[in-house]
């Protein structure tokens, strides 16, 4: 984690020319002093949550088992999500949906022999 982020805010991204990576875009090295990182080694299965200024990154996994992230993003239903294509994965999780601003695909049912229980999972 990064005081930088923690001070200044928002980072302008530069794009990083890795057209398979989730996230395609960096922070300028040159605002990062790496020697003021902290470690934060998982365990197989963790997982890490972080606020999203938060600067974090790792190294090349060179294992065959595979590493993965999610992001997930709470945002208001009067904001209008812009992409060039349909958005894939906008639940509408509360509240009204804003007519005609966007589309939202309908909840994911619970599925025993597919996820973990959860309160509420069966209703």
């Amino acid at each position: 984690m990064d005081q930088l982020t923690l001070k200044s805010g928002k980072q302008k991204y530069d794009q990083n020319g890795y057209a398979e990576c989730v996230q395609e875009s960096e922070v300028d090295p040159s605002l990062v002093d790496e020697s003021k990182a902290v470690d934060l080694i998982l365990n197989s299965g963790s997982v890490s949550v972080h606020h999203p200024n938060i600067i974090h990154g790792s190294k090349a996994n060179h294992s065959p088992l595979r590493r993965c992230g999610l992001t997930i993003r709470y945002i208001p239903t009067s904001t209008r999500i812009i992409t060039e294509k349909q958005w894939p994965c906008a639940f509408l999780l509360r509240g009204e949906a804003v007519p005609g601003l966007n589309e939202y695909l309908p909840k994911p049912k619970y599925s025993a022999d597919r996820h973990m229980m959860f309160r509420g999972c069966e209703s």
